[in-house]
């Protein structure tokens, strides 16, 4: 989700307020299972942040990739295939 905001917020300026409010969400959602319903057995934070960093080093890539074809699309590229691409990057 935080990936989807980031991209396509900067394209769709109403779609980061949203973005922001399902991470809202999320986080106490995360939060409230966190303390009340996992026991700290299956706590296991060294994978969380192995698993944090990597995908946080992936959206920044996507976003990256998918800025470069969307400003591609004024010069050489169309905005069909632009957006072919970005979906093809997500899938």
């Amino acid at each position: 989700m935080f990936t989807f905001g980031l991209v396509f917020g900067i394209t769709i300026p109403n779609l980061a307020v949203v973005a922001i409010l399902g991470l809202v969400v999320q986080y106490f959602i995360d939060k409230y299972n966190l303390m009340y319903i996992y026991p700290l057995e299956f706590e296991s934070q060294a994978v969380s942040r192995k698993a944090l960093i990597k995908n946080s080093f992936y959206a920044v890539i996507i976003f990256q990739v998918s800025m470069v074809l969307l400003g591609l699309t004024k010069n050489h590229v169309s905005k069909k295939l632009a957006f072919y691409l970005l979906g093809f990057i997500f899938i």
